[in-house]
């Protein structure tokens, strides 16, 4: 692609974890997930991180069992309740 901002969107704008987060992000992470290996997963974090934003701002779960399906399946009251707490 030639136009420049969308080249700079698409390499680095869009891509997670390069922008300090000032807000809470929930992060749920199935060991038995090939969709989007635990190791990816880590590097994220470690990025978010790097760029600024505070551990205290990352809430990561952690289940070995859950795949990609199941982490959805297994923890919809879960993210009704993060999501919950970010209006209070």
């Amino acid at each position: 692609m030639s136009i420049p901002v969308i080249n700079t969107f698409l390499q680095t704008g869009s891509q997670p974890g390069l922008t300090k987060l000032n807000q809470k992000v929930f992060i749920y992470q199935g060991g038995a997930d090939t969709t989007v290996p635990k190791a990816a997963t880590d590097i994220l974090i470690a990025s978010m991180k790097a760029n600024g934003t505070s551990a205290s701002n990352i809430e990561y779960q952690e289940d070995a069992a859950w795949d990609h399906g199941t982490v959805y399946t297994q923890n919809y009251e879960n993210f009704v309740g993060d999501i919950d707490s970010l209006f209070e």
